[in-house]
């Protein structure tokens, strides 16, 4: 490593990079005062420039205790026309790479085209922002429903009420060794592996808990036998949940119940297990390939991804903006296709509507296969604002069957002050469709927001925030919050937050200070 950078030394001293260095950068730390006294997080954040149009930053974060966590790198810089910026980001606590994205620009035809490389490691790593930018998670594997196993094995590491694998659902296959009674007319025990009264697999089923109730020869008509002594020495798959059973004392089988099945007695079958196999998010890594052309007033973005195997068009976006019409009105249109679901987004944004007084405002509508949201935003001398509704259409049969309006919020806001209120009848559905989050029992939202310039340079602002639910308080009030940050000289920043939670016996959820320094 020394020897690295004694490398590295020389070659900035003899092509002259060492005396264009910079080093600039910024500190902040919050302390978690109440409940506990600990460090809730810091961010150290160092830049270098070199060469005319580089920079290279390194951001370092620490969390909850004083945890070194993660540590990124963010390089950019250009060669003539051709620009070049990316950043990766390192797990430092669990010393490993976690995701990466590097995009490269040119000028093309009177615009510029942008290709885009991002890799994540794993699932894990694919965060909220990422999804926003790239849709859902798209790989996925077939794994079976569910394990198969042995009835031998199972029976050998069966360990009782405590055995982790109770109430998990198993495929078991194995050889029918003996049955009990001997006439049924209610219910048949299916044995596997031994014979009571020793340790053993069971097959209960409960002839009455069927729909329609079953009966004995409909159990030998699926296992392919006329008698009952004949399905002794019948290789057998049986899927179920497993339940401990206890019979005689201290000898614990394991069990599945035959009873209430979606499936009926296609849960048992002669022969070897078979399972069904589902689809399930991969674990990573992925990989999405971005292609974008601006050439104003169109954009058209591509997207390509690489599961592990083999690349494949993954979504198509075109945008058109600001196209007039009479008036002095202008529209913007984005249409998003998918290689799945087609035609998966259609956002149409209509502005400068001349009302009347003076006021002005923008329309906008955005339609996607499970949601449906109207915006409008009015603007009258100084004072701005907008109109939201989140919804659906409830479709199905091709044809409208009503609408479904899960919510609406309202928007004011001048020069300096800012008010907003939500409310939800459908609390998840909102969250879903916007940066809010509703606790249980929540479902109104209304916060101000205040911003000034501050004395010593920098801004000074003051955050409110209230919840109302079931319950609330005082007028309904759950949750509250504050944020608060001012400057004290023009390079440093404090700060406080706090947040209480009066749906709890201790309602006071967090109480923090903290500030940024930069130099």
């Amino acid at each position: 490593m020394k020897r690295i950078l004694a490398v590295v030394l020389v070659c900035l001293g003899i092509t002259g990079v060492g005396q264009s260095l910079r080093f600039w950068g910024s500190w902040d730390m919050t302390l978690e005062l109440m409940p506990t006294l600990r460090i809730y997080e810091s961010n150290l954040n160092l830049n270098c420039s070199f060469l005319p149009g580089w920079r290279v930053e390194s951001e370092t974060k620490i969390y909850s205790g004083g945890v070194y966590k993660y540590q990124n790198f963010y390089i950019s810089g250009s060669f003539g026309d051709f620009s070049v910026w990316g950043k990766i980001y390192f797990h430092a606590q669990e010393v490993r790479y976690q995701k990466m994205w590097v995009n490269a620009e040119i000028p093309v035809g009177g615009g510029k085209f942008r290709a885009s490389f991002n890799h994540w490691a794993r699932r894990t790593d694919y965060s909220s922002s990422d999804e926003e930018m790239f849709g859902p998670w798209p790989c996925y594997v077939l794994v079976p429903a569910a394990p198969v196993i042995e009835a031998q094995e199972l029976v050998d590491t069966w360990q009782g009420p405590n055995d982790p694998r109770i109430d998990q659902l198993y495929y078991v296959h194995g050889t029918i060794v003996a049955y009990y009674p001997t006439s049924p007319t209610t219910y048949l025990n299916l044995y596997l592996v031994a014979n009571y009264p020793n340790k053993r697999f069971i097959i209960y089923i409960n002839f009455a808990a069927f729909e329609p109730d079953i009966t004995l020869a409909d159990v030998l008509a699926r296992l392919g036998v006329e008698t009952l002594p004949e399905v002794v020495g019948k290789e057998v798959c049986v899927y179920g949940t497993l339940v401990n059973y206890t019979s005689p004392a201290g000898v614990y089988n394991p069990e599945i119940v035959l009873a209430n099945s979606p499936h009926g007695l296609f849960d048992l079958k002669t022969g070897a297990c078979e399972p069904e196999m589902q689809l399930v998010p991969s674990e990573g890594p992925y990989i999405n390939w971005r292609y974008r052309y601006t050439l104003d007033p169109w954009t058209i973005t591509v997207d390509f991804s690489d599961c592990c195997e083999g690349t494949w068009f993954r979504q198509l976006e075109v945008k058109l903006a600001r196209q007039p019409l009479c008036c002095g009105l202008f529209w913007d249109a984005t249409l998003t296709f998918t290689k799945k679901e087609g035609l998966t987004k259609l956002a149409l944004n209509l502005g400068d509507l001349s009302l009347c007084c003076g006021i002005t405002a923008s329309l906008s509508l955005e339609l996607t296969p499970t949601s449906k949201k109207v915006e409008l935003k009015p603007s009258w001398r100084g004072l701005s604002g907008c109109f939201t509704v989140y919804g659906d259409v409830n479709y199905s049969a091709n044809a409208i069957r009503g609408i479904e309006v899960y919510g609406f919020s309202i928007t004011c806001y001048t020069d300096s002050f800012k008010l907003r209120a939500i409310t939800a009848f459908d609390p998840d559905k909102v969250e879903d469709l916007t940066d809010v989050t509703f606790y249980t029992g929540e479902f109104e939202y209304l916060s101000m927001e205040y911003a000034a310039a501050g004395c010593c340079g920098g801004s000074l602002t003051f955050q409110t925030q209230f919840w109302f639910g079931n319950q609330g308080k005082l007028f309904g009030l759950q949750r509250f919050r504050f944020d608060f940050s001012v400057p004290l000289t023009s390079n440093i920043e404090f700060f406080s937050k706090a947040q209480w939670n009066l749906a709890q016996a201790s309602p006071l959820q967090w109480f923090d200070i903290g500030w940024e320094v930069s130099f």
